[in-house]
């Protein structure tokens, strides 16, 4: 039998205190959808690597979890925040989301921070959906 080789980030990590990873999946891996088969799967993958990498490392202080953001204004290279699609896209989007828009950036950039951060210290193998309640409707 060979010996394992260590996860990449895995040295790193044991050099240093408090460490916590985010990985960035997507409300695709909460929300049935019958034509993002692919992503969503993808992204599932993500969350359960997130929660089973939370379980294998959590005895060495280390959390990690997973940011699951829903629609987001499309930021241009001009840096303006428009939202992005064509009409249709927006009304489904406004009718299926309880908040009635598509996220700004700030509030993914947000919650990313308190999961990088000691507020969060007790929080591993988390999936924080931010979508603005659409995965709950």
């Amino acid at each position: 039998m060979r010996p394992r080789k260590p996860h990449p980030g895995k040295p790193h990590a044991r050099s240093s205190q408090d460490i916590a990873y985010s990985m960035v999946s997507a409300n695709s891996s909460t929300v049935g959808y019958t034509d993002l088969i692919g992503v969503a799967t993808a992204k599932g993958g993500v969350d359960m690597m997130a929660r089973n990498l939370a379980v294998k490392w959590g005895k060495d202080g280390i959390r990690v979890n997973t940011l699951n953001p829903g629609f987001t204004e499309h930021v241009p290279e001009d840096g303006i925040n428009v939202a992005a699609g064509d009409g249709d896209l927006e009304e489904d989007i406004r009718t299926a989301t309880p908040l009635e828009r598509r996220g700004r950036v700030e509030e993914f950039a947000n919650p990313a921070i308190f999961l990088a951060s000691d507020a969060s210290s007790y929080v591993t193998g988390h999936n924080l959906v931010v979508d603005g309640g659409y995965s709950v409707k």
